[in-house]
């Protein structure tokens, strides 16, 4: 019974290499397909680098645009406040709430 089940495994074993002979010839190119996708990928990863960089520019862009809105925002506050009609012997004053809500009111002067 052991012969049968060896000569059945040997037999399937020349069956698989017989059917995957045709292949080997093409083994050439193997090495060209390789280089091929190492290239891809090379020029993938050289991509994404730069999006990624790129998009670390934007992201800081954004960052100082909001610097400078608020930044011009406190100004434009500031100034209200300063202007804003208090009764003698009171200054204005800006009052900025945690919630980024701004209110002006009126304080004694010291």
């Amino acid at each position: 019974m052991r012969s049968g089940i060896t000569k059945g495994l040997l037999a399937g074993a020349l069956w698989l290499l017989a059917d995957a002979a045709p292949v080997w010839p093409q083994s050439a190119n193997t090495a060209s397909l390789v280089n091929s996708f190492i290239g891809v990928g090379e020029a993938a990863t050289s991509t994404l680098s730069s999006l990624a960089a790129q998009h670390q520019a934007l992201e800081l862009q954004r960052a100082q645009a909001r610097q400078l809105q608020q930044a011009q925002q406190l100004r434009q506050d500031q100034a209200a406040a300063q202007s804003h009609h208090c009764q003698p012997g009171y200054i204005g004053a800006l009052i900025v709430h945690a919630d980024g809500t701004r209110e002006l009111i009126c304080e004694q002067r010291r």
